[in-house]
């Protein structure tokens, strides 16, 4: 356990964060009432406490690194992460859970994981009544309802309304890939991925139903099971009387009735109706496959794309391309097929027809014998 951390004993009953004095938690608090900020920033309007507060938010929007780590000289734009950096060169892990004993390199760490030992939800969302565990993952959750975006791309001028989106972005541009397999050396642009991808090689399903006892990949596609074990759907929809098991599925599903769709990609302006989709959809834009067949070595973006593709390897081939008799499984992948590699859009129109044609006096025979 680290010894500094632990004298931090002053928690401020706003953020929830802990400070060492009752002197350093009363100038702390003021950053919350907005009486000391009065620096501003020119380009998003942010506001600060102090000029050196200041000085380091404006490099999120000029990209500018100016501290280098003498390991392996990765830039940082303050002090502090490179000191924070330094912690995965000597494998230190400074901050050790309580309850479960698990130690992380930051606090912010720590705090993030504490979450999991708790169910109660305090912090709601003003704007869309959702309830979050912390005030972190509240104001991260804000910026969906927000228009503004102050984190602008330097090479191609794209704005972003995070700062995390604006660094993933960056990596299309310098084809960074900062996560790296140490079974196969392939690399990722993001932790998730790697993570995703380690499986393939442990084969491990550590996420087990304590009903069935099925095992999955990740916590989300186990909660996701777990939804089929639960008979009773109390949750009825007002416009087409469907019923679900949850309230949140029951908003989701709302949203297919009003065609609204709140979560927005950063990168290409695309809707989506869940923060889940919209996260997928990300995923093709950092050209990022994590998902591996164990039958052909064909890698995906989403677990559900991966599912489909397996199928193809049992499923019998019964769809025919009528130019090179190449069979397919699903009748979509025949129609990608055709317009790939026949892009003869007349020849194409002119085999649908032939096609057509030939099912509906296949139905008839089948009618009159």
């Amino acid at each position: 356990m680290n010894s500094t951390s632990s004298k931090k004993k002053h928690q401020c009953n706003i953020c929830l964060k802990m400070l060492s004095t009752v002197a350093n938690l009363k100038k702390h608090q003021q950053i919350h009432t907005g009486k000391i900020r009065k620096f501003q920033c020119k380009i998003c309007e942010k506001r600060f406490p102090n000029s050196y507060e200041l000085k380091k938010h404006c490099l999120t929007h000029t990209g500018e690194k100016p501290f280098k780590c003498e390991v392996c000289e990765k830039r940082f734009t303050q002090a502090v992460h490179v000191r924070t950096h330094m912690l995965i060169h000597t494998n230190e892990k400074p901050h050790q859970c309580e309850i479960c004993q698990k130690c992380f390199r930051t606090s912010n760490a720590k705090k993030q994981h504490m979450l999991v030992h708790t169910t109660e939800k305090e912090h709601q969302c003003q704007v869309c009544e959702k309830w979050f565990k912390s005030t972190d993952v509240l104001r991260s959750h804000l910026q969906v309802h927000s228009d503004q975006k102050s984190f602008q791309c330097e090479i191609c001028e794209k704005r972003f309304r995070r700062s995390g989106h604006l660094k993933y972005h960056m990596m299309l541009h310098t084809d960074e890939q900062p996560h790296q397999c140490t079974v196969c050396e392939k690399r990722f642009r993001q932790k998730g991925n790697l993570a995703i991808h380690m499986l393939n090689h442990a084969n491990e399903l550590k996420y087990q139903c304590e009903i069935c006892e099925k095992r999955f990949n990740s916590r989300g596609q186990l909660q996701k099971h777990n939804l089929s074990h639960i008979t009773e759907k109390m949750y009825t929809c007002s416009v087409c009387a469907m019923s679900f098991a949850t309230s949140g599925i029951l908003k989701q599903h709302m949203l297919t009735h009003t065609n609204e769709r709140p979560y927005k990609c950063d990168i290409c302006e695309k809707s989506f109706v869940s923060s889940g989709n919209r996260r997928t959809h990300q995923w093709t834009h950092m050209n990022e496959k994590p998902y591996k067949c164990d039958l052909c070595e064909k890698s995906y973006a989403t677990d559900g794309t991966l599912k489909q593709h397996r199928r193809t390897h049992f499923a019998e081939k019964r769809f025919k391309c009528e130019v090179c008799d190449k069979t397919f499984a699903h009748v979509g992948s025949r129609t990608s097929h055709m317009k790939a590699a026949h892009s003869n859009a007349t020849e194409i129109l002119k085999i649908s027809k032939a096609t057509g044609i030939r099912r509906r006096k296949d139905k008839r025979k089948q009618a009159t014998t």
